[in-house]
């Protein structure tokens, strides 16, 4: 490197000694111009070389350990500099957008590359996963091995290594669609089809409070039993916080933030709607979008009045009845479907704040199949890159399986928080109250992180005061608080390293804020040394990066953040 600054200079030189030779001549010398021109080539050239040097010197400090040997190896073997390190870009951007499957981490774990020790048990059924074996490279998992080696088999489960992030939505129907029409905040139409995509991918699974594909079609044809204007702003709000394009997009109190002119519009065109005091299916959906937007964005006083008016639009227009006379098979689909996520979004919004279910029963008539019925439910399909295959999220299996969860938790719920307890001391349900709601659990799905959770916080309080490790402990609920534990523990690592925090998912918010709290719980007893101390130190940062991305996506999170920064301490970070 230091000889090229010598001969950079030595260069220069020349081209100053011979542009004072040619000082004074009028017409200049042509051979005396190609000199100097190949001259000034030469050391754009090594300047260039130089540059490449260094930069190539600076990848090998950050590039894992794997890759940098293979640019070791390169160079060892006479490469050019320029060369290796046009070779190392290409297969980056590559890799980005094509991304083709690969055993290689895209991110990494705080504190530790690997996952924590205490979560490597036999009874971990995540450690027997695909995304695990492809994660960590194992090779004799159960899954990994054998569908990886058959073609047919990883084309087919391809996406579980692929970020969620790099998918796009696929619907033709939404590219037909104008959705200028039914909004004045925007004329583009292509970018408000953009805000509806970005919808339904990042909120519209977890919160399904309408038949996606009912809306869509009368949001193009331009009919208004599934589609109205109120639902529509209502929706662009909410695409405005899942976005990622759009800068500030948390700041939800900025006249020019985009977020604030369709919420505007959206609260504009409620008061229109409710005035007369009538009840459609489109404003209590509304009602929904709107109640999760003002959650996500800290107004809890207004997210309880959207609640409550949506409570009372559904008890108006009888959503739970079996039959209405005279209704067409869409238009029973798309209030069966509104009655179901009614009552799963009703539960979740009375069961996370600690109090009794407002609707004691679920819909008289049940969802079909999804098995048999998948179009149904009004699929969403995915698209990765350049691939041309589309890949359905399987809407069907994800709502019923919701369903009949939160359908227990609703009962969980009626007897957990209850107002007669005889002692504020008292465990709001017995034990073997818990087992018996446990063992209706399992039936339904045993691999979700809302499964998991619940579990916890079902036999959190029945765990003795003083913290005791589970090989310890008497009670069987320290043994299944472990377990669910370390299936949280393994769930939301994996997630992390596959897919980040940066793109909103408001569902695993109450999952980081329980292993948030339970891990703080764990370091202010100096006794407890089942989780080592590092470990717990992982899931305080893990935690405060979720809270930190999702915090670009709506200002709740900041909020909460904020909250875990003021009960740790110097040596917890």
């Amino acid at each position: 490197m230091q000889s090229n600054r010598y001969l950079v200079s030595y260069l220069l030189r020349q081209i100053w000694i011979l542009e004072e030779r040619n000082q004074g001549r009028e017409n200049g010398d042509v051979l005396l111009r190609h000199a100097m021109l190949a001259i000034r080539q030469k050391h754009e050239d090594l300047r260039k070389k130089q540059t490449a040097h260094e930069e190539l010197f600076d990848l090998l400090k950050t590039m894992p350990e794997t890759d940098a040997m293979d640019v070791l190896h390169r160079i060892r073997a006479g490469g050019d500099a320029q060369d290796i390190l046009n070779h190392v870009k290409e297969g980056n951007l590559l890799m980005q957008l094509s991304l083709v499957p690969e055993n290689r981490r895209r991110y990494e774990l705080p504190r530790s590359r690997d996952m924590p020790a205490f979560t490597l048990v036999p009874s971990n059924a995540y450690l027997a996963s695909l995304i695990y074996g492809t994660t960590f490279r194992v090779s004799d998992t159960r899954n990994s091995s054998s569908l990886l080696s058959d073609p047919n088999a990883y084309e087919d489960y391809s996406p579980y290594p692929k970020p969620y992030h790099a998918a796009e939505m696929a619907d033709s129907l939404l590219q037909k669609a104008i959705p200028s029409q039914w909004t004045a905040v925007s004329s583009d139409n292509e970018f408000l089809r953009q805000l509806l995509s970005a919808y339904f991918m990042h909120q519209h699974l977890s919160h399904f409070y309408f038949h996606k594909d009912l809306f869509i079609e009368d949001l193009a044809d331009g009919r208004t039993k599934f589609c109205y204007r109120l639902l529509v702003n209502a929706v662009l709000a909410a695409g405005c916080q899942s976005l990622s394009q759009i800068p500030d997009r948390y700041k939800f109190w900025l006249p020019h933030n985009l977020g604030y002119r369709f919420l505007a519009e959206a609260k504009r065109l409620w008061e229109t709607e409710t005035f007369d005091g009538k009840s459609r299916i489109t404003t209590a959906q509304a009602a929904c979008v709107l109640n999760n937007i003002t959650d996500l964005n800290g107004m809890d006083k207004v997210r309880a009045f959207y609640y409550r008016e949506a409570l009372a639009m559904m008890k108006r227009m009888n959503l739970f009845n079996a039959h209405v006379e005279g209704e067409s098979k869409r238009a029973f689909k798309g209030r069966l479907f509104t009655a179901w996520a009614f009552f799963s979004w009703s539960m979740m919004n009375t069961y996370h704040f600690f109090q009794p279910p407002d609707i004691r029963d679920p819909p008289i008539t049940p969802l079909p199949g999804p098995v048999r019925f998948p179009e149904w439910y009004g699929e969403a399909w995915l698209q990765y890159g350049n691939s041309g295959r589309q890949r359905p999220v399987h809407l069907g299996c994800i709502m019923q399986t919701r369903c009949a969860l939160h359908r227990i938790m609703n009962d969980i719920g009626y007897s957990t928080f209850r107002e007669d307890k005889e002692s504020p001391d008292q465990p709001p349900i017995s034990l073997s109250q818990a087992l018996e709601f446990k063992a209706q659990l399992e039936t339904c799905f045993t691999f979700s992180t809302e499964y998991h959770k619940t579990i916890a916080t079902l036999f959190q309080p029945h765990l003795s005061t003083s913290v005791l490790a589970p090989n310890e402990a008497q009670n069987p609920s320290a043994h299944i608080l472990h377990d669910a534990r370390i299936a949280l523990e393994t769930l939301l690592r994996l997630y992390y390293l596959r897919h980040t925090f940066d793109s909103l998912n408001s569902m695993l918010f109450p999952i980081i804020t329980l292993t948030y709290g339970l891990a703080i719980g764990d370091l202010n007893h100096s006794s407890f040394d089942f989780i080592p101390r590092d470990a717990l130190h992982s899931t305080l940062i893990l935690s405060a990066k979720y809270m930190e991305s999702q915090g670009r996506c709506y200002y709740l999170a900041n909020l909460v953040r904020l909250a875990m920064k003021s009960r740790m301490r110097a040596e917890d970070v």
